[in-house]
């Protein structure tokens, strides 16, 4: 794909074309084909990316070429960080950190370190912090419907923090952390998953705040 101020000429005008009509040129007008070349000389210059533009530009072909392909979350990471890499303003919608896992249930009675035994069934919520988790991608909020009769705390506004390598084995909805040969398959694919089941790129996060299985495990 095009990425250098020649490589986009190129595609924009035809770099065959452009040389025969510069070897024809140069046979009859050969001032006239100096400056020709001068001209594309400038023209690719003034078209020259830099880096960040690149890597936009990169990314754009990739979402192109994979539409149909490419589910919602890892189009979405895609995007976003070709936005990001030119610097333009991100919508305050397109944060991971800002949506929700959505709710679900505990899978067992939880018996916490400050005395407290939330029962089996009780309602919850996933709360993933997303890219803004200053903890990076290792903790997540686990709100649930139930105020405990002993010390009172209400765990709907006053959540639990729990490591997201755990979660799966207190409530559903959330998969088991894959074993090392599924990470490096999601490393050498370039595709990963998140604890929520969301396809998103190595370093990527859902549309729910899920980290990919690589930055929970800090590979990436």
């Amino acid at each position: 794909m095009p990425m250098t101020g020649h490589d986009v000429l190129g595609a924009l005008v035809g770099r065959q074309a452009f040389e025969r009509l510069y070897d024809s040129l140069a046979k009859t007008d050969e001032q006239s084909a100096e400056l020709l070349r001068d001209v594309w000389s400038a023209l690719a210059d003034a078209l020259d990316l830099t880096t960040n533009q690149r890597e936009a530009l990169a990314r754009l072909h990739g979402s192109v070429e994979n539409v149909g392909r490419w589910q919602p979350d890892l189009q979405r990471n895609n995007i976003f960080k070709a936005a990001n890499s030119l610097g333009l303003r991100l919508p305050s919608h397109f944060f991971a950190s800002q949506k929700k896992a959505g709710m679900t249930a505990t899978k067992k009675d939880l018996k916490l370190k400050n005395g407290d035994i939330v029962p089996k069934g009780t309602r919850a919520e996933v709360k993933y912090l997303g890219e803004r988790d200053p903890h990076g991608a290792t903790l997540a909020h686990l709100v649930l419907e139930w105020v405990s009769p002993t010390t009172g705390r209400n765990y709907r506004f006053d959540p639990m923090k729990v490591s997201i390598t755990r979660l799966w084995e207190m409530v559903g909805g959330v998969a088991k952390p894959p074993g090392l040969a599924r990470l490096e398959k999601m490393s050498d694919d370039a595709v990963a998953t998140t604890p929520s089941g969301k396809r998103v790129e190595p370093d990527g996060w859902g549309n729910d705040g899920s980290p990919s299985w690589l930055l929970v495990f800090g590979i990436v």
